[in-house]
């Protein structure tokens, strides 16, 4: 039987006319698509830098990050009554946020983060909380280069609003960033072992079933899945392979090596320690510290301590500095630090304005006043030791607090007078109607003359106190205390 054929032909020319190009067809699919498989702007390893000047770009100048998705998912120890799983088993399955970081001078990896939360999507807290631990673990950067997003949320972007820290600047596509193609190399070497879900929603159909199987509690994930520790392991091993897995293309290669470094092939970890062994990156000052802790609230003094609620660690944390007296109660700060490490302390800056009513000091708004130390809560009393049931830093801390109080009190002087000049006096009473007056600078009085010595003095007798001028004794211990008041 022949094959039935159309009755119609369709010309040369109508076929010519309906043939679009890949670039309609990425159009049509949107414009996200089109910009990313579109046009593309070949980059040199260099950089323009405030003046105008392009300067090269060498190890330590630029780092870069990005988000990815673990595609292997593990479990971890979480005592959750409110989740199935943990509810059940005592663990979690969790598909974690990895947030690489690399060079762009070396093209090294130089450290990673990992983002456990129940959405598995990460915040802008998150972010700062990964910045703060490359600046203290691999130092400070000129520049750093983010995508949009959360990246360039107002909590990031505070980082980079004081040029003597760092500089942070975005790319406008995915194509603008160099780590992008690192990822997909570590994609490759994390994919070696393991239970995979795949880059894309419902890749791999088997992984993806017992995934959801799991969350929800039918299946213990400890039968399955590797744990938290075998995962960071065999990241560490993918980042390793990276690092010394030689690179040849057009900004990478070893024609460039051999110029710039005296090195046979581009070998990101040999480039990187070579550079950086010459010209180590600088850490971050004291004072430049509180601008990358995860965590920043404006709160006021009170009790001699500062203290911040985090809803999301469930926890209150408290905080003390002797500098705490001098400001006094109310005084408004701005207190950083990371509640998943308290111990390190938190800083402190002024958050009153210069001109302010209560900021009788001058302090300038923002100007750093020190780091303060973590307080922990002490039991309310003790069996073992009855004399003193506070933790002896706690007694420590008190004693400063008080002794700065007691100083600071002292050196309040009178209205329109120097503090030399002033003078002070105190109201001596013992409970019994004997009052005795003593002005610093000034002879010392007579002692009051008590109600029977006056009555004696009525019928012609000789007084106590006219017989022995001196102060009033010490009252014994079966008289009432002395009372004392100052008067300025």
């Amino acid at each position: 039987m022949k094959t039935r054929k159309s009755k119609h032909t369709i010309t040369p020319t109508l076929k010519r006319q309906a043939r679009v190009t890949v670039e309609s067809k990425r159009l049509h699919r949107g414009p996200k698509t089109f910009d990313l498989a579109g046009y593309s702007q070949p980059r040199d390893l260099t950089y323009i830098d405030a003046t105008g000047a392009e300067k090269p770009i060498v190890p330590g100048v630029c780092f870069e990050a990005d988000d990815m998705h673990l595609n292997e998912p593990f479990w971890i120890d979480w005592p959750d009554s409110a989740d199935p799983c943990a509810a059940r088993h005592g663990v979690r399955a969790f598909r974690a946020q990895l947030i690489p970081w690399i060079d762009i001078g070396s093209a090294r990896f130089v450290a990673y983060s990992l983002v456990l939360r129940y959405s598995d999507a990460y915040r802008a807290k998150d972010i700062r909380w990964a910045i703060n631990q490359v600046f203290h673990s691999v130092g400070v950067p000129e520049v750093l280069r983010f995508e949009h997003g959360a990246w360039e949320a107002k909590d990031v972007e505070e980082i980079g609003a004081d040029s003597r820290l760092c500089r942070i600047t975005h790319a406008q596509t995915s194509k603008g960033k160099f780590i992008e193609n690192r990822l997909n190399h570590l994609q490759k070497a994390l994919a070696l072992d393991g239970v995979h879900l795949g880059r894309k929603r419902g890749e791999f159909e088997e992984a993806n079933k017992l995934w959801l199987v799991c969350r929800d509690g039918r299946k213990d994930p400890r039968q399955h899945f590797c744990s938290l520790a075998e995962v960071t392991s065999r990241i560490d091993a993918a980042l390793a392979f990276c690092n010394n897995d030689p690179l040849e293309g057009d900004v990478y290669n070893a024609a460039r090596a051999r110029e710039l470094y005296g090195l046979d092939v581009w070998n990101p970890d040999d480039i990187w320690h070579r550079h950086v062994g010459q010209h180590p990156l600088r850490q971050p000052t004291l004072e430049e510290s509180w601008r990358v802790q995860p965590e920043i609230r404006v709160v006021s003094v009170s009790g001699g301590l500062v203290s911040i609620r985090c809803e999301e660690f469930g926890a209150r944390y408290w905080f003390f500095h002797e500098e705490l007296a001098r400001l006094g109660t109310g005084w408004k700060v701005k207190v950083a630090f990371d509640p998943a490490d308290p111990e390190r302390g938190a800083a402190l800056i002024n958050a009153e304005p210069r001109d302010g009513a209560r900021n009788r000091l001058g302090l300038r708004e923002g100007e750093f006043i020190g780091i303060a130390e973590p307080v922990d809560n002490v039991p309310q009393f003790s069996l073992a030791d009855r004399r003193n049931a506070e933790s002896r830093d706690g007694f420590d801390r008190k004693s400063r607090y008080q002794k700065l109080c007691r100083l600071l009190y002292r050196e309040i002087s009178p209205f329109g007078r120097r503090q030399s000049a002033a003078k002070t006096t105190h109201h001596i009473r013992d409970g019994r109607g004997n009052v005795a007056e003593i002005k610093q600078g000034q002879q010392r009085p007579a002692a009051p003359e008590s109600r029977h010595a006056a009555g004696a003095s009525e019928r012609g007798g000789q007084s106590t106190g006219q017989r022995n001028e001196r102060k009033p004794s010490k009252p014994t211990r079966r008289s009432n205390p002395l009372f004392a008041t100052v008067d300025y």
